[in-house]
């Protein structure tokens, strides 16, 4: 079996407590095609760079670290760390809280080989699916099996029905990605960067095999509840109604989290009836029902009128 050169980026920022996992659990696939880890360590303040140091000095043909000399913000850093990508067949994007699953790159390997994927000469990604691992220890899987159906990637994960999480792109995807803006809040950096998997790959794969593990309650997410973070979160959505060509089931998606996230900050009962009407209007049977995605927005219709914005 030809094995195929893979590099690993991870970003990282205050995580010296989790960033040894995240390492050790890369290195753990090197039998499997692993050619760098480059590391972009984005003006930490603890000890993070000190940990890397040490994996640099054990692993000086493997291990690449840069530390930035100002903090550049998660994505002003993933745009960095892509800058520094090196050369290979397969990239994937790592964050230092979150740990890839042993047996990973192997079955990349078995995965382009059943399917006889074009890793050189077509702009391709992989998918396999991924779990939140929760801090008492409770296990959620995610699947990004919808990805196999010949539906539209591209809505699909507009939508959330598939993630990156779990997911290789080839150089022919990552030498295109672009700058994405950086001053209109963090959740339109995130979205415009991570779309950038589904734009520029023309076939994307997917096998069914458990390759990651998000550790929840660690990162910024856990910070998102703010008055600042739900008007950024509609200035997104705004954004994404003006800038993509969205036919009208996923008009109506964008509208209900638009209506969504309104009734979180003044929760009403027209708000509320329109985040239903909406969600109605917005279901399409061609993209399948993620159940998941659906128990999260009754979960947040419920809660919103208890919770109080910062």
């Amino acid at each position: 079996m030809m094995k195929y050169k893979i590099n690993v980026l991870i970003i990282t920022y205050n995580q010296e407590g989790v960033i040894g996992r995240a390492l050790e659990s890369v290195l753990i696939q090197k039998e499997w095609g692993l050619n760098q880890i480059i590391v972009c360590d984005d003006c930490s303040t603890d000890n993070n760079w000190e940990v890397i140091s040490r994996y640099v000095e054990m692993y000086p043909n493997i291990i690449t670290a840069y530390k930035n000399t100002s903090n550049l913000g998660i994505y002003g850093n993933c745009e960095k760390l892509v800058s520094l990508r090196g050369n290979a067949d397969l990239f994937y994007i790592l964050s230092g809280d979150d740990a890839l699953c042993d047996g990973l790159f192997r079955h990349v390997h078995l995965l382009i080989e059943k399917k006889h994927i074009d890793v050189q000469n077509k702009a391709i990604s992989l998918y396999f699916d991924w779990k939140v691992v929760t801090p008492k220890g409770k296990m959620i899987v995610f699947r990004n099996d919808k990805i196999e159906k010949g539906r539209d990637p591209f809505r699909l994960r507009y939508r959330l029905l598939i993630y990156n999480r779990s997911t290789f792109i080839n150089s022919k995807v990552i030498n295109q990605f672009k700058p994405v803006p950086l001053d209109k809040g963090i959740t339109l950096s995130e979205d415009l960067f991570e779309f950038q998997y589904q734009q520029y790959s023309e076939e994307s794969y997917y096998y069914s095999y458990v390759g990651s593990m998000y550790y929840s309650q660690l990162g910024i997410s856990t910070k998102m509840r703010t008055k600042k973070n739900i008007e950024e979160n509609i200035y997104k959505w705004e954004f994404f109604l003006k800038t993509f060509d969205l036919n009208k089931k996923d008009v109506a998606y964008t509208r209900m989290k638009l209506c969504l996230l309104r009734y979180s900050v003044k929760p009403t009962l027209i708000m509320f009836l329109n985040v239903l009407l909406y969600f109605i209007k917005s279901l399409d049977v061609k993209l399948g029902i993620d159940l998941k995605n659906i128990y999260f927005l009754l979960r947040s219709l419920i809660k919103s009128p208890f919770l109080s914005c910062k």
